[in-house]
């Protein structure tokens, strides 16, 4: 899998994929819950996301190893600049297997959900998303992608 996208803990300036879970990158929340991540079932959300004014970059994620037992309840694609030429198309992988895909229209910016036949997750399972088209003119921007799990 390519290695575009990036964790916080990378000091690579060029690429700007980031790994978040309840809105601070995964270091800060591994920090705020003792350094394990946190434990239990409650409503956490894992986010892969891009610099707003930073061209989308094809390719997979960092792995979000999932601390908890658990279900995905909600994935969500959104962007800040909608993507032109060609669509924008992430999917959403469990241990190196797609679960879903999402995908936004050339010229739309309306972030894409759903919450219907995602699966179940256990502790030590791997969670990741791979770009497979940004737009072929003008690439999609800000590309934020989440996966919900309750």
């Amino acid at each position: 899998m390519a290695t575009d996208w990036i964790n916080d803990r990378s000091t690579q300036l060029t690429d700007p994929f980031i790994l978040r879970r309840d809105g601070l990158t995964v270091l800060e929340a591994e920090i705020a819950a003792g350094g394990g991540g946190g434990t239990g079932v409650g409503g956490r959300t894992v986010t892969f996301s891009q610099a707003a004014g930073a061209p989308s970059i094809l390719g997979g994620s960092p792995k979000f190893i999932v601390p908890f037992d658990a279900s995905v309840t909600l994935i969500a694609l959104a962007v800040v600049g909608g993507p032109e030429g060609g669509p924008l198309t992430v999917q959403f992988l469990k241990n190196d297997v797609v679960y879903a895909t999402l995908q936004i229209e050339d010229g739309d910016d309306t972030t894409q959900t759903l919450n219907a036949g995602l699966p179940t997750v256990t502790a030590g399972d791997e969670l990741t998303v791979n770009a497979t088209e940004v737009g072929d003119g003008v690439p999609a921007q800000g590309i934020t992608a989440q996966a919900n799990l309750g």
